[in-house]
């Protein structure tokens, strides 16, 4: 079948190769069905047809061929050489889902709260974020964060946000060491602190998080939690840029607490 389909030892020929996966495949071998997939997906001495293709990588991956499951999960990410309609993507993720796979229950909560494949459902986006969240994933952590932080699909509770906010945070997410930080310097969810929400902003902008080297060039500019360093400052300024900062509600919102007598940001 292989042999067939690589062109070892005999002239490459996906029509053969197809004939001979197709056989095993009936027959339950995992790693055919996964095979017959991937001809399916490409057009490869077979018609061209996603729902074939889909059939026969839930087969394998329901017998566990590991890279049935892990190409459903590329494909619904990158495309994958499959099909782009999210209606198919959103059936490949649900199988990983079913295998309890907490990067799999990120992306739908993904598709729920941005409406793709499904109709836009804060609520069940919510429920898939836990689930992987208390996985340990962390993207899921801070997106949970985010959804408690903007009342999308729960109430909105600030110190439920920075308790997932940090878990996310500790693990190196910068989004979510930006929000930590964001939630010190407000006093939201956690004690007002820029101190701490320097200590925070300092390890999401040498990630390169622009918001946070944005952020972290307004507490040397104004001397928060930090003494106060003007070239510090635009040093941090000047890699937001670069980094293609534009003025958003992080800033504003990490003004807000100085109230409308606070300096005006300030940019290099």
């Amino acid at each position: 079948m292989a042999c067939y389909a690589n062109g070892h030892g005999v002239s490459q020929d996906y029509v053969e190769a197809a004939k001979w996966y197709l056989k095993a495949a009936t027959q339950g071998n995992a790693d055919a069905q996964f095979n017959l997939g991937l001809l399916h997906s490409h057009g490869d001495g077979v018609t061209q047809d996603f729902t074939e293709a889909l059939k026969w990588f839930q087969k394998a991956a329901e017998h566990g061929n590991t890279n049935a499951k892990q190409y459903l999960q590329v494909g619904w990410k990158h495309g994958g050489g499959l099909s782009e309609d999210f209606l198919i993507a959103m059936e490949w993720n649900r199988l990983a889902v079913d295998q309890w796979d907490a990067d799999a229950q990120k992306n739908l909560g993904l598709c729920y709260f941005l409406g793709h494949g499904v109709p836009q459902d804060y609520v069940e986006a919510v429920k898939w974020f836990r689930k992987s969240a208390e996985q340990g994933n962390a993207d899921a952590q801070a997106y949970l964060g985010g959804c408690y932080d903007l009342g999308r699909g729960v109430a909105k509770d600030f110190a439920e946000a920075a308790k997932w906010y940090l878990k996310a945070a500790e693990q190196g997410n910068a989004n979510a060491q930006l929000s930590v930080g964001i939630s010190y310097a407000k006093g939201q969810g956690l004690p007002y602190d820029y101190a701490e929400a320097v200590k925070w902003l300092q390890k999401a902008a040498e990630q390169g998080n622009a918001n946070a080297q944005q952020c972290l060039g307004v507490c040397y500019d104004d001397g928060l939690g930090v003494t106060q360093d003007h070239a510090v400052a635009v040093k941090w300024f000047q890699k937001a840029l670069d980094h293609g900062y534009k003025e958003n509600q992080y800033i504003l919102g990490f003004r807000q607490r100085d109230g409308p007598g606070s300096p005006r940001l300030r940019r290099p």
